[in-house]
């Protein structure tokens, strides 16, 4: 099985026409937030009317799940727009989908912090590895780096539930730059999780993350350089049929 992972697309439209590209190549694709853009791209209400449109594109050639950014919930810390795309292969926050051995667990922006965890994130489905999909980075980890060090905008929450739990892959986005800094990086431990940030570059293709059951492997891809790295033993699913 391979998983196809990118974040941070912030209404990058050529970005997503080269997801849906790819994606009939991948057994699923994975977005960890930030889909929408608060800077000023198109008001609001058009671009979440036009990344639905997108999602659902991506969704017809791979199942498709999408956990909720900083950038694409409203007031309330809601992103209802995710909600009303759901469907047969497009699952969304709070969601956790179980098939081929593996369990996704889609966290909300607005539980990132210190709600309990989403149902499903923990041991509730035996024999599967889980994955955990949550936008912001864990704190104490390189993919929570930027610039000037250990980033702002991770999650010390995440970190004490990563290390009572220990879900074998955690996918992040948020902090954009750590797979580019020295300090950074685009993948990490925390005990027995990895964790993985793809980063986001600018252009028509995002930075990604391949991560290969099959073959054992990690593999970082973006405009400047292509990355591998083993998949760790705990991290490698178990041969086990599971049911979306």
């Amino acid at each position: 099985m391979r998983l196809l992972l990118a974040a941070d697309i912030h209404y990058n439209l050529r970005q997503m026409a080269w997801l849906e590209a790819e994606a009939g190549h991948y057994d699923a694709v994975i977005l960890a937030g930030d889909l929408l853009d608060l800077t000023g791209h198109a008001p609001l209400a058009k671009q979440r009317r036009t990344m639905q449109e997108a999602l659902r594109l991506i969704a017809a050639r791979a199942p498709l799940m999408v956990a909720s950014g900083n950038h694409d919930v409203d007031d309330d810390g809601e992103a209802p727009w995710l909600r009303e795309i759901a469907g047969h292969h497009l699952f969304v926050d709070g969601d956790t989908v179980a098939w081929n051995g593996v369990a996704v667990t889609l966290w909300p922006w607005r539980g990132s912090q210190a709600a309990p965890l989403p149902r499903g994130a923990a041991h509730d489905l035996p024999g599967l590895t889980r994955i955990w999909v949550h936008h912001a980075p864990p704190a104490g980890s390189r993919v929570g780096y930027g610039a000037r060090g250990p980033a702002a905008g991770v999650s010390a929450a995440l970190t004490d539930k990563i290390r009572r739990h220990r879900p074998p892959l955690v996918v992040s986005g948020h902090i954009h730059d750590a797979p580019f800094r020295s300090e950074g990086s685009w993948w990490d431990r925390l005990g027995d999780s990895v964790c993985l940030n793809p980063g986001r570059q600018h252009g028509h293709e995002p930075s990604c993350i391949v991560v290969d059951f099959d073959a054992g492997e990690l593999e970082w891809l973006s405009a400047s350089v292509r990355e591998h790295r083993p998949l760790p033993a705990p991290a490698t699913a178990p041969a086990v049929a599971g049911v979306a």
